[in-house]
């Protein structure tokens, strides 16, 4: 009986160790052009910041280019609103080696060589790409999966969207 017990509470930690996060982790981090960034102060504004964390794997530029269309929508429905980042997923990378590239094929609005806590925080596995979505002034982890798949926009966009509609902020119509 007391093995059993044991399994069964080893079992729910388990479970419980590898669930997704629901509440984001405050950063302060200066990005590759000298930029602090404190990721609750954008929170705390309403609005959503995107995060890929990747290694400059063809996945991940595969990811970026996805999430670079959903840039160009929400810059035009939600301006200044959405903010999306790039963490380079291995500790010891730099941004002159390793984050430029993806920097200069894309266009987010902060690249950072040096993630490791906040890979840590979100990732439960190896990512190829993981991207994570945060919103608002509750902190909240709206989205957050370890790999990426063209159908997974349609998802991300969701969650942002729910997320306006749910502090009452309107799209803006063209």
């Amino acid at each position: 009986m007391k093995i059993k017990s044991l399994l069964l509470l080893s079992g729910v930690a388990l479970t419980i160790s590898a669930s997704a996060q629901t509440t984001a982790q405050d950063f302060t981090l200066t990005d590759c052009n000298s930029t602090s960034h404190t990721l609750f102060t954008y929170l705390d504004a309403e609005e959503v910041v995107v995060i890929e964390f990747g290694m400059g794997c063809s996945s991940c530029y595969t990811a970026a280019t996805a999430l670079m269309g959903m840039q160009t929508n929400y810059d035009s429905s939600q301006p200044g609103k959405v903010n999306f980042f790039y963490m380079d997923y291995w500790t010891g990378n730099t941004c002159a080696s390793d984050v430029a590239p993806m920097m200069s094929a894309n266009n987010f609005d902060a690249g950072f060589d040096n993630a490791g806590a906040q890979k840590s925080y979100y990732m439960t596995g190896s990512p190829m790409p993981a991207i994570v979505i945060v919103a608002g002034s509750n902190h909240s982890v709206i989205y957050e999966k370890n790999s990426f798949a063209s159908g997974d926009v349609a998802t991300m966009t969701a969650a942002i969207d729910n997320f306006f509609a749910t502090i009452g902020i309107e799209e803006n119509k063209l």
